[in-house]
């Protein structure tokens, strides 16, 4: 790894994420929304994003919490059989808009159901096709993979002001060097 460094993925800009979230809300792609709005808010790497349950979002109501809180239970994440933060892991949203939004997207769907209920090969010709719609380059060599919403929702964290422990711990990262590289390479 040290020979052959891995690519950064790009953070993606926050006015680019509310264009896409706005082209799939038009166009009626609740399930490519609610992956977009996962993916930035609440740090998902792309193949934890495609693997949420309906019973893996826990809403305010579910578990009587005094603030309007969203949990997003990660059953399979990357690190679940490696020796940092291995067991189980969640991801948070905070915004009631998003939360609202969240609830009428997964409210027809049962608890086994997959709340991005799309095919490999539909997401990425949705992902692209979004894309394309709104005129950006991208999927090309410098545009942007779906793995760059966690990178740029850690991104605006952090240019936010939010302390970098805490974006370390909403990224799940067992250790300071990995959410540096994170905010070092945006």
């Amino acid at each position: 790894q040290a020979l052959e460094p891995s690519a950064p993925h790009p953070p993606m800009p926050r006015s680019l994420l509310a264009a896409m979230v706005s082209v799939a809300v038009v166009a009626e792609l609740g399930d490519f929304a609610a992956f977009l709005l996962l993916g930035w808010i609440a740090l998902l790497r792309p193949g934890e994003a495609l693997r949420i349950r309906r019973r893996d979002l826990i809403f305010p109501e579910e578990i009587a919490a005094e603030r309007e809180l969203l949990f997003v239970a990660l059953q399979e994440h990357k690190t679940r059989h490696g020796r940092t933060l291995d067991g189980p892991q969640h991801g948070v949203v905070r915004d009631p808009l998003v939360i609202s939004y969240l609830r009428a997207v997964v409210r027809r769907k049962r608890a086994d159901h997959l709340v991005v209920a799309l095919t490999h090969r539909e997401f990425l010709r949705t992902w692209r096709g979004v894309l394309a719609a709104l005129g950006t380059s991208g999927w090309q060599r410098d545009g942007f993979p779906p793995s760059s919403l966690r990178a740029g929702g850690a991104t605006w964290l952090y240019m936010a002001n939010c302390p970098r422990p805490e974006v370390s711990w909403r990224l799940r990262h067992g250790s300071e060097g990995s959410v540096r590289h994170y905010i070092q390479q945006a």
